[in-house]
């Protein structure tokens, strides 16, 4: 259903947080107070681009003019019509325009043609969506979980293997393809750009934290992934999360966003919504582009969990009811419930599963968790197989290993190294020679590299375990650093600048430096760990 209000959502083009403020207004109409009169683009209804005759003006955007057009096969599109230097064909439109055209996405929108004219004015046409966008709109969990969020996924997925980032993600940016059917693509490419670049226009409601307050910041597509966030609470709350406050300049509306966003911020507790859905937004929401979720991780969810949350919706309508799991007294009736239980008792977990008695309770939920549960009940390591269950029906970066409970493999190996658990049947050294890092990333969607350094970790681990937890922490931790005597030492400028102080004790350091298991894995990480090898070189000749 439509909410009452009609939001405007601004675009702030790259680098105008100096200019006047962008917070949404409330008008009926988009840009109906402008006049035609003052825009900068000398096009008018009756003129032609690229072939197609503009017939009506349809509404202004930010640096934009959008028009109803025909060709001579009285085909209708969008021609979109930037003002002089604001709009480009840029490498990274191109690279949209030849994808969607070899490949196609249907959950993004096609490009008809693009180009300049002669003018020197940019312009985009685009198919005609008589049925408008979703500005506005409010979804109830199930519709969001079953109909709007594969396809959005589906969308940044496609952007995101091709090294593109949209930076513009909110409600009036997603199209309605076809209302009955539950169609919907994700258009306006005003702010597009490759992965890794620096400057990019977007709506300050709906930009993740680290483009609101870091300048300079290379953006990726966790930016998108929080932007989706924040339009899919709009989907469920009504309205934007961050409700609006008076702001002159963009420089205010940017301090009072900073403000917003200092605390976490976490879908609003107002919200009525399964803890499964709650958990995957606030996910989401991570002010942390390393921690946010991403596209992989969203598809596995909806496999798995987003399935029971359209599945326990579906019961109620229909009047059915799932069959419960007795597990020690308790009765479980969904898959976070089975999580915590099997984590919690962890044998009588095991036991479960070996028995083959979780099969048919899972299957409920995803009928391809059947044969999974069967798969795993048959390996000879049981933890190693309800670890790879877990992981695998609800993947997530907080786990269960051995009847504890880790917030995430930083916390997991701190403690392998403050306990010095290392011993061949303690916890971290299983988990290494089971080959569940690896495992475990691969299932919340790291990256090749990430899964590389991940089995490389886990290799060294089978032998050295100590060492495998100072290679996996030091990894972990996206900013490393050695402390060393009451030094932080970050690169090897540092090293070199702290040895260079260090007067008599010269000698007694770099011997300490070359039998350090610590300093060794510090200095390989940052690239440098031939010094170790000329050190060694040194001692030798002394």
């Amino acid at each position: 259903m439509k909410n009452a209000e009609t939001r405007i959502e601004r675009t702030v083009p790259a680098g105008a947080w100096n200019g006047r403020a962008t917070i949404p207004d409330v008008q009926g109409v988009r840009g109906a107070e402008r006049n035609p009169e003052e825009s900068a683009i000398p096009y008018a209804p009756g003129d032609t681009v690229a072939g197609f005759t503009l017939t009506r003006r349809l509404c202004f955007g930010t640096q934009s003019v959008l028009f109803l057009a025909e060709n001579k096969q009285q085909s209708r599109a969008v021609v979109k019509l930037y003002e002089p230097g604001a709009g480009k064909t840029t490498v990274a439109l191109r690279k949209l325009a030849d994808m969607l055209r070899r490949r196609g996405c249907d959950a993004l929108m096609p490009l008809l043609s693009y180009g300049d004219t002669e003018e020197k004015i940019h312009y985009e046409i685009m198919p005609v969506y008589r049925e408008g966008t979703l500005e506005g709109e409010r979804f109830t969990e199930e519709e969001l979980v079953r109909d709007i969020l594969p396809q959005l996924n589906e969308a940044l997925r496609f952007l995101g293997e091709n090294h593109l980032v949209h930076n513009d993600i909110k409600p009036s940016n997603i199209f309605w393809k076809d209302r009955k059917k539950r169609k919907i693509v994700l258009g306006d490419y005003d702010c597009l750009t490759g992965d890794r670049q620096e400057k990019a226009g977007g709506t300050p409601l709906y930009m993740a934290p680290e483009r609101i307050y870091t300048d300079g910041v290379e953006h990726t597509s966790a930016s998108d992934y929080c932007s989706l966030g924040l339009t899919l609470v709009s989907f469920l709350y009504g309205k934007p999360l961050f409700e609006e406050e008076t702001a002159e300049t963009g420089e205010q509306l940017r301090r009072f966003l900073y403000r917003r966003w200092q605390r976490q911020v976490a879908c609003p507790d107002t919200l009525t919504l399964s803890p499964k859905l709650r958990d995957l937004l606030d996910r989401l929401l991570q002010r942390s582009p390393e921690t946010r979720y991403n596209g992989e991780y969203i598809s596995s969810w909806l496999s798995n969990d987003g399935l029971g949350v359209v599945a326990y919706h579906n019961n109620r309508k229909e009047k059915k009811s799932i069959n419960g799991l007795s597990f020690q007294n308790r009765l479980i009736m969904d898959i976070p419930e089975l999580i915590s239980a099997l984590g919690s008792d962890w044998d009588f977990g095991m036991f479960m599963l070996s028995e083959h008695q979780l099969e048919g309770f899972v299957r409920q939920f995803n009928g391809a968790f059947y044969t999974i549960c069967q798969e795993y009940a048959s390996l000879k390591d049981s933890a190693e197989g309800l670890f790879k269950l877990m992981q695998t029906i609800f993947p997530s970066r907080d786990f269960y290993w051995c009847g504890a409970h880790y917030e995430s493999m930083e916390e997991f190996v701190d403690q392998t190294e403050q306990q010095e658990k290392y011993g061949v049947n303690e916890p971290f050294c299983h988990f290494c020679r089971a080959g569940l890092l690896s495992f475990y990333e691969e299932k919340n969607g790291s990256g090749p590299e990430q899964l590389a350094r991940a089995r490389e970790i886990e290799e060294t681990g089978r032998h050295s375990p100590e060492l495998a937890a100072k290679q996996l922490l030091i990894s972990l931790r996206k900013k490393p650093e050695y402390v060393w005597h009451g030094a932080t030492l970050q690169n090897l400028e540092d090293l070199l600048s702290f040895l260079a102080q260090s007067g008599d004790r010269l000698d007694e350091y770099v011997r300490e430096l070359y039998e350090s298991k610590a300093a060794r894995v510090w200095l390989d990480y940052i690239q440098q760990g031939s010094l170790i090898a000329e050190v060694q070189k040194e001692l030798a000749g002394a």
